[in-house]
């Protein structure tokens, strides 16, 4: 995809860097490219994503469980020439599933070392204190992942009594591979954004159980 303006100030200070500094500037640039991921120096900004709309059938189908969780802390590192990132989340309730703890850390792409950050469009994101419902997969051998990325996110807003679950910002723009013509079909997004966080669960819950029946 591409690397954002910013970025360029990376390369503005090429003459105090030493040569193998600039290359490895340079070379972690050309990864982000390649891998659809913004590379900037200073803030970050996610650039507008493009995915295919999965349903909450699908979402489901795919995960290990769905919790209600708050965000702790975050730890980024280089793995090769890729930023990741490990969340520590504190499990306030399961909604499907089973979750291996109290806790859990789920990895996502992209985050921030020193001053460099990598952005990768259409991956979850969690703010330290701020609630979010998940969809996880994995288990308690290594870290869990959000089921199709930022689909499988959604922010918990509002008061006591009044709290709504809203789509992630960074989900970016989702094609519709097929009219939504019934209501299991219809994706994710449209079925949960703005939807109270009860009759989310309550949602949540009736597919789950259809869609992992035995």
């Amino acid at each position: 995809m591409r690397v954002l303006s910013k970025a360029t100030r990376v390369s503005e200070h090429g003459a105090n860097m030493t040569p193998p500094v600039r290359r490895r500037m340079f070379a972690t640039a050309l990864l982000a490219i390649a891998a659809g991921t913004s590379l900037l120096a200073g803030s970050s900004r996610a650039g507008a994503s493009v995915g295919i709309a999965a349903s909450l059938d699908e979402i489901a189908r795919q995960s290990t469980s769905v919790a209600l969780v708050t965000p702790l802390e975050a730890r980024s590192e280089w793995q090769g020439r890729r930023i990741v990132t490990f969340h520590r989340l504190r499990v306030e309730s399961v909604v499907s599933g089973s979750a291996p703890g109290t806790e859990v850390v789920v990895q996502t792409l992209g985050g921030r070392v020193g001053k460099i950050a990598q952005v990768v469009d259409g991956e979850p994101t969690f703010a330290n204190g701020e609630q979010a419902l998940v969809f996880l997969r994995g288990d308690a051998a290594g870290p869990l992942r959000v089921t199709l990325r930022a689909q499988g996110q959604f922010r918990v807003q509002g008061g006591d009594g009044n709290l709504r679950l809203v789509r992630p910002r960074q989900l970016g723009k989702l094609l519709r591979a097929r009219p939504p013509s019934a209501a299991t079909l219809t994706d994710a997004a449209l079925t949960l954004d703005g939807a109270s966080l009860a009759a989310g669960v309550d949602r949540i819950v009736a597919v789950w159980r259809r869609v992992h029946a035995r």
